[in-house]
């Protein structure tokens, strides 16, 4: 019957272990840095949405149809349809207000809600 031999230990085995486990923690250490976002520098802050409305007519109805289309997918979806103010504040540069008081002003001109 075969019987492997039996090896000696090295008296290096430890050093190479410590130097695998140190190099195995850079990797994975600069993995995590690397995935990590990037911090953003001090700048300027962003400033405030705007509150007025100093829109185009095809600025407003184009935020007028992607208010409605918007709101029948959040609908269609089961979420909140208020939440699609806040999405299109976000997107145009300006306060819920404003998307508001678009919504309003459409309303009022009776502006189609979807389409071209």
């Amino acid at each position: 019957m075969y019987q492997p031999q039996k090896r000696k230990k090295s008296s290096q085995t430890p050093f190479v272990m410590m130097i695998g486990g140190a190099a195995l923690f850079f990797i994975i250490v600069f993995a995590w840095v690397k995935g990590r976002p990037a911090k953003q520098e001090a700048s300027a802050p962003a400033p405030p949405p705007t509150t007025n409305v100093n829109l185009a007519e095809y600025q407003k109805k184009e935020m007028y149809r992607s208010l409605s289309d918007l709101k029948g997918m959040l609908r269609d979806a089961g979420g909140s349809p208020a939440r699609s103010y806040k999405v299109l504040a976000d997107r145009y540069g300006v306060s819920e207000a404003v998307v508001r008081q678009v919504e309003a002003e459409g309303r009022q001109k009776g502006w189609p809600a979807s389409g071209p």
